[in-house]
């Protein structure tokens, strides 16, 4: 199954369908990687609405806080995870079944082939999960989701590197301050064809709830060609309220530090709120001295951003980032250099854009670097319209109050 139609059967029953995919970047150039592949778009909504099915050969993998990781005296993840081994000692290997689960969800991940969907059953998993995967293929990816209809919470972190051709579906991300030692709770590394989709995570105190990186920052041209993400997704999902208390501009829910190498990513239809100390998402490196850290070809569209000091924040050597249909509003922390878009020491300017988005509330729409001589290529966008919202972003229920709004920008458009 390629990549789209695997998004597509993931995605398929969401609680708005948008049946438009807008094409054409900066340059109008077709949209490439995950942001082509997304012909039906998805749309916000937490919880995995229906059970995925293994490629042929693939299995269920069930995980449950009933069941157990050890068969007698032995790792079942271990055996699980090879087949031979499977076929060697079946007596003390029993399969991961719904009548037979694994206890933790990073045994799930640890026992996963290529072909497996892994699903977890409800409750709260307090872990550090995600080390030690083996990598997808297109022809046969990796699920790991919540069972449908039912609430599933990892209490602890999600730390994955190099998770080719991975799911993450339907799945409640919350801090824990005895497991998160890291940077947020959510840490995305390389990887080729990943999709994060219709989570929430919420609560990080480190500079991100998500953070998306490349695996390594040294190296050949090629080797940090194949440590940059590519092709990723992250669409449909709750991410709100980073409470880190560091510097003024630090503190964000997504950092995209994918890396000059990166392409093909695409954010869409998240709900994204509460970054009173940064942004909602940023797009930079963290540093001048660290600007190739900074993302290329990504496209933001279609999500909500609300009550951070800052809605979008793009810098140093990003390029072809390019955000479209956004509600960017209700500006919380905001300091004289904070704008609902900012950029920051924009090396290519012109390269990257922010269009047909309503920017409501800030007293700096876009709020670029003072002195600057060239500018963000900005186009339609509505900075007139007041804007409210109604129900609640700790609920993940946020959606803007007028229809009319609702009908051309934010994750509920349609």
């Amino acid at each position: 199954m390629t990549p789209a139609g695997h998004r597509s059967r993931l995605l398929a029953a969401t609680v708005v369908v948008i049946a438009t995919v807008l094409g054409g970047g900066i340059s109008g150039a077709p949209l490439a990687g995950a942001a082509a592949a997304s012909a039906a778009a998805v749309s916000y909504g937490v919880g995995a609405r229906s059970l995925s099915q293994p490629s042929p050969g693939g299995r269920h993998v069930y995980v449950s806080t009933t069941g157990s990781d050890t068969y007698k005296q032995y790792n079942r993840a271990a055996c699980l995870r090879d087949p031979a081994n499977a076929g060697q000692y079946q007596d003390r290997c029993p399969e991961p079944t719904a009548s037979s689960p694994l206890r933790t969800v990073q045994a799930g991940i640890r026992a996963a082939r290529p072909g497996d969907v892994i699903v977890v059953r409800g409750g709260v998993y307090a872990e550090a999960i995600g080390w030690g995967l083996q990598r997808g293929t297109a022809e046969r990816p990796i699920v790991l989701q919540a069972s449908p209809g039912e609430r599933v919470e990892v209490n602890g972190t999600l730390i994955m590197a190099s998770a080719d051709h991975w799911t993450i579906n339907g799945i409640r991300f919350t801090y824990n301050s005895a497991i998160q030692t890291g940077q947020s709770v959510v840490l995305m590394s390389g990887g080729d064809g990943w999709s994060f989709t219709n989570n929430e995570v919420q609560g990080t105190r480190g500079v991100a709830n998500v953070l998306v990186n490349a695996t390594t920052a040294s190296g050949s041209t090629a080797q940090l060609a194949a440590a940059a993400p590519r092709n990723y997704l992250i669409g449909g999902n709750c991410i709100h309220d980073n409470r880190a208390v560091d510097a003024a501009g630090t503190d964000h829910n997504i950092y995209l530090m994918s890396s000059i190498w990166s392409t093909g990513g695409l954010i869409e239809r998240n709900l994204i709120a509460g970054a009173p100390r940064g942004a909602n998402i940023k797009a930079a490196g963290s540093t001048p001295a660290t600007a190739s850290g900074s993302p290329r070809n990504v496209t933001i569209r279609y999500n909500t951003l609300l009550s951070a000091a800052s809605g979008l924040t793009i810098g140093l050597a990003a390029e072809g980032v390019e955000a479209q249909r956004n509600i960017i509003a209700v500006p919380n922390g905001s300091g004289r250099y904070d704008g609902a878009v900012k950029t920051y020491q924009l090396d290519q300017p012109g390269k990257n854009a922010v269009k047909d988005s309503l920017l409501s509330g800030y007293a700096r729409p876009i709020s670029e670097d003072f002195g600057v001589t060239r500018h963000i290529f900005t186009a339609r966008n509505d900075t007139a319209t007041p804007f409210s919202y109604t129900g609640s972003i700790a609920n993940c229920t946020a959606t803007a109050a007028s229809a009319t709004i609702r009908s051309s920008y934010g994750h509920m458009a349609r």
